[in-house]
């Protein structure tokens, strides 16, 4: 049994390396040591500090000098374990079995379950379209695959056939837990890969893997997962690094039915764990199109909100339910989740930082900006601020139009790095903090320079629609049109900005005097799922311009079968129909103008027109009275309506309409002269 530490440094650096705070127990020992430079104590809790920096050898060489350290025991188990895996894993290294040897003798206990032998374990379902690309990223890594198959009905088994995996079968459940705990029970390694179909190890992951499963001082490693969010190689990436490689040690399992965690499994064995870096695996599963045919985020969604109801003090899985309801767009809902989430988590937990710029996404994208700004300063409060809320800030006051501020702001947020292992969006730090300021130097005039801004973005991933489209905002707006069509053109493949892209393209060719052109355009925008009402509008301009009626007439028709038209679409709609010569169409929609809005005067005098040019003068006199009705000061009205009332041969009639007019406007010549006509 190890005996209590006498020396108070020694705590110190034991309960530093037990929070994982190698710094602090450098600084406690190096102080200590020039004191009492030979205390057992301390040399011991220094190798210690070296078996856990992965510098063993180093440990190895304090040993002698620290054998009589309360902890010797332990360290002496410690550095026979290291050994014997190294050995293991390379039956070439005499160094390493001598070592083994050496404190095994001292140790002198069986080892237990200890080795170097890795077992990667998948889940799968329908999978053949990524199961190969991720087990041939295994070959010459591990030395076991577990597949657990949960109702395939394509070719997956028989890719994990060609990989001699060995299979087993589970009933899904929605519990992932469940599913990847069948694979556990099947595995035989002394160290567990947790992957999934649509991940593979990036190149060069191996090596570090390798050494990793060397070193069973720890109890597990959490490895970056690079998660690609487009549909482009080198695209956008969200980062994480979970536990994604640990000992396959008695009681250890998964917990949660979704966004499974394996770690409070492995707390009993109070060994600590450590981040993995060149261990990359790089995640397919967020790319869009894999997403929508999966009906992922619809699932994802679903299994969350039941796991918040299982356990609504669960501040994880509220995270989680946070940020999958911001990429379904559900912003409200978001919102709520992070708020619980940010209630629900312990001070100082990095959750809570990643949970704060969940609730700005969410809220900026409701319109709530000035409410994101609050959330901002009480992130800095708690602790959390940095690159991630400085961004998030910077975003907040451009959509206030506070220009001068979120330009001073994201200045600040371009002076800050990306911390190691933070999880987020990393582009943030390699380009999305230029864009932002590039958006916002465009929006006060600096054209030039925001062009900069986009043109370093642009260098980072060439193929970003968000910079193009950037960059073409600032071209247009500096005059550049020709530039700005081409820089618009690139970010037409962007589904986030393709229909802005689009609008803007054709906004550039419509002032070139490229009319056709921007009509096009504009019906590509709108015609191109987006729904688009800006684009409508523009291409009805255009059609306009050309004076293209049956192109009109179908515009026309098309909105009515997105949106329910308005009293001035009616009205316009009208006016087009009856210029097509399409007159019982075009009476239909100003009846229904007037229907929808009888205070509307404009839908009367229209549709009094039409009935006039129609030979049907009692009606139109009737709904040109109607008309005056909501708007008596109307000059063309009273004249129209006296027209309608000399057709009937009720000249009095038409005489007081003809006076009413020229009360209103005096100078109007038509009902002037019709007066002048009837009284003689």
């Amino acid at each position: 049994m190890t005996k209590t530490l006498t020396h108070p440094a020694a705590e110190i650096a034991r309960a530093a390396l037990t929070a994982m705070e190698p710094i602090r127990a450098q600084a406690a020992l190096e102080s200590a040591l020039e004191a009492e430079p030979s205390h057992p104590d301390l040399l011991c809790e220094l190798a210690f500090l070296r078996l856990y920096s992965k510098e063993e050898a180093q440990a190895a060489k304090l040993f002698d000098s620290a054998r009589d350290g309360a902890r010797a025991a332990l360290l002496a188990q410690r550095l026979a374990e290291h050994f014997f895996c190294l050995a293991e894993s390379d039956p070439e290294d005499i160094d390493a079995q001598a070592e083994y040897v050496k404190f095994q003798a001292i140790h002198g206990h069986p080892l237990e379950n200890v080795g170097s032998k890795l077992t990667a374990c998948l889940i799968v379902k329908n999978e053949s379209a990524n199961l190969d690309r991720c087990l041939r990223s295994l070959r010459g890594v591990v030395d076991e695959i577990v597949v657990i198959d949960t109702g395939s009905t394509d070719d997956t088994l028989a890719i994990a056939e060609r990989y001699d995996a060995k299979i087993g079968f589970f009933a899904w459940c929605d519990d992932f837990s469940a599913a990847r705990n069948e694979s556990l029970r099947l595995a035989t390694g002394n160290w567990i890969l947790w992957i999934d179909a649509d991940e593979e190890l990036a190149p060069g992951a191996a090596r570090a893997i390798l050494q990793a499963t060397v070193r069973p001082q720890y109890v597990g490693f959490s490895l970056e997962i690079v998660n690609y969010t487009d549909d482009r190689e080198g695209g956008n990436e969200f980062v994480h690094w979970p536990i994604r490689l640990f000992r396959n040690l008695p009681g250890v399992k998964f917990n949660e039915r979704i966004h499974e965690q394996v770690m409070p499994s492995l707390a009993p064995y109070n060994l600590p764990w450590a981040r993995l870096d060149g261990g990359q695996i790089l995640h397919h599963g967020y790319r869009p199109q894999q997403v929508e045919e999966k009906g992922k985020v619809e699932r994802t969604v679903g299994m969350l909100e039941a796991a918040v109801r299982e356990n609504s003090g669960d501040y994880f899985q509220w995270f989680n339910l946070a940020n999958a309801l911001i990429v379904a767009k559900r912003f409200a809902e978001a919102e709520h989740a992070a708020r619980t989430c940010i209630r629900l988590v312990e001070p100082g937990n990095s959750m809570g930082g990643l949970a704060y710029q969940l609730l700005t996404t969410a809220l900026i994208q409701e319109d709530k900006a000035a409410l994101a700004l609050e959330v901002c300063d009480q992130a800095d409060l708690a602790r959390f601020g940095g690159i991630l809320n400085e961004f998030e800030r910077a975003t907040a006051l451009l959509k206030e139009a506070h220009y001068q501020e979120a330009l001073t702001t994201v200045d600040r947020c371009l002076t800050l790095e990306w911390p190691q292992g933070m999880t987020g969006d990393r582009g943030i730090a390699t380009h999305k903090r230029h864009i932002l300021r590039g958006q916002i130097l465009t929006s006060i005039g600096r054209h030039q320079e925001a062009i900069q801004m986009f043109d370093h973005a642009l260098t980072v991933d060439p193929h970003y629609g968000q910079s193009w489209y950037g960059k073409a905002v600032a071209l247009e707006q500096d005059g550049q049109l020709i530039q700005a069509i081409d820089a618009y053109e690139r970010a037409f493949s962007d589904s986030d900005v393709s229909a802005s892209a689009t609008r803007g393209s054709a906004r550039c060719r419509m002032t070139q005097g490229d009319t056709a052109g921007a009509a096009a355009l504009y019906r590509k925008a709108w015609e191109g799922g987006f729904s688009d009402a800006d684009a409508w509008i523009g291409w009805v301009q255009a059609l306009e311009a050309l004076g293209n009626v049956p192109a009109l007439v179908d515009a026309y028709e098309s909105f009515a079968q997105q949106h329910e038209p308005s009293v001035e679409v009616l009205i316009n709609w009208g006016r087009t129909l009856e210029i097509a010569d399409l007159p019982e169409r075009a009476l239909h929609c100003f009846t229904e103008a007037i229907r929808r809005e009888p205070e509307h005067a404009n839908a009367y005098f229209n549709c009094g027109d039409l009935l006039y040019r129609l030979g049907r003068h009692s009606d139109a006199a009737h709904i040109y009275e109607a008309g005056l009705r909501q708007n008596p000061a109307n000059a063309d009205g009273w004249f129209t309506l006296g027209n309608s009332l000399a057709q009937l041969g009720l000249n009095n009639g038409a005489i007081t309409s003809y006076q009413q007019a020229l009360t209103i406007a005096p100078n109007h010549g038509k009902a002037r002269h019709n007066l002048e006509v009837l009284a003689a």
